[in-house]
C-alpha cells in the first residue's frame, strides 16, 4: 500500500469516526516549513482567497510553499466542505491563499453487523476525500513550476533570467540552490521549499537538473519580485 493511500485511508477514517461520533474537529498537519512560513506580514490570512486546485490554472498562481494541510470527507458540496476545512486552517495558519483539491473516492474499510442466530452483514465503505493546503507567498519569484510525481518543470521563467545554461520544459529538476528537490508522494515535505522562503530579490539561485538526451546541466537563475495579479483569480469562497 502506498503511503499516499495510507494517508488518505487514515483522513477518510478519521473523518468517519468524526462524523460518527457528531464532532467537526479537523487535525491541521504541519508540514518542515510551517515554523519558518509562521512568520507572515500583518495582513496574512486577512480574507485570504480559496482556489479550486481542479479549475485554476496553476501557472496563474505565485511562487508560494505549503506549510499546513488538513483532510475532511465530501458530503457532497464541495463549497461547503471547502468552507469548514478553511475555517479550520485559517484558525490555526493565517495563510495567503489555500488550495482545494478533490481526492477522489477509494475503499474505506467496511462496517460488520451481527443479527445473531450466526447471521451477521458486512457493508464497505467508500469515502470521497477533499484536501485543503495553506500556502505562504515567497519573498520573490523563481517563475518556474514543478510537477509532483516526478519533479520535471512544466513551467519555466525566460532565458534571459539565466546565467548559462537556461532551464527549459520537460528538464528534471534535481536541486534548488544547491538543496534537493524530492517528488513523489512525498513532495510537500521536500527541502527545498525551505529554501525558497529564505531567497531575497536579486539572489542568483543555482539550479540543477537533468536533462533528456543531454544529461546534468546547471545555471543561474535570477529571483525577481513577485507577482502581484493572482488575487484577480475566481475563489470558492
Amino acid at each position: 500500500m502506498s503511503m499516499r493511500t495510507c494517508l488518505l485511508r487514515g483522513a477518510a477514517l478519521a473523518a468517519l469516526n468524526g462524523f460518527c461520533a457528531c464532532t467537526s474537529a479537523i487535525t491541521i498537519e504541519h508540514l518542515p516549513t510551517f515554523e519558518l512560513a509562521q512568520m507572515p506580514p500583518a495582513e496574512a490570512g486577512q480574507g485570504a482567497p480559496c482556489f479550486d486546485a481542479d479549475r485554476v490554472d496553476p501557472s496563474e498562481l505565485p511562487d508560494a510553499v505549503p506549510y499546513a494541510m488538513c483532510h475532511d470527507t465530501i458530503d457532497g458540496d464541495r463549497e461547503r466542505t471547502a468552507d469548514v476545512l478553511s475555517r479550520a486552517l485559517h484558525r490555526e495558519t493565517s495563510p495567503d491563499f489555500t488550495t482545494f483539491r478533490d481526492l477522489g473516492s477509494f475503499d474505506a474499510g467496511s462496517i460488520s453487523q451481527y443479527w445473531g442466530n450466526g447471521l451477521a452483514t458486512e457493508r464497505r465503505i467508500y469515502s470521497h476525500v477533499a484536501e485543503l493546503i495553506a500556502w505562504r507567498l515567497t519573498p520573490v519569484s523563481l517563475g518556474f513550476e514543478l510537477r509532483r510525481a516526478d519533479g520535471v518543470a512544466i513551467r519555466v521563467p525566460p532565458k534571459d533570467r539565466f546565467d548559462g545554461e537556461a532551464l527549459l520544459e520537460g528538464d528534471e529538476v534535481l536541486s534548488i540552490g544547491d538543496v534537493p528537490v524530492r517528488p513523489g508522494e512525498r513532495f510537500f515535505y521536500s527541502p527545498h521549499w525551505r529554501r525558497l522562503l529564505e531567497l531575497e530579490v536579486g539572489d542568483r539561485v543555482r539550479i540543477v537538473w537533468l536533462r533528456p538526451g543531454t544529461g546534468r546541466m546547471e545555471g543561474l537563475l535570477r529571483a525577481i519580485e513577485p507577482v502581484k495579479t493572482w488575487r484577480a483569480l475566481p475563489s470558492m469562497l
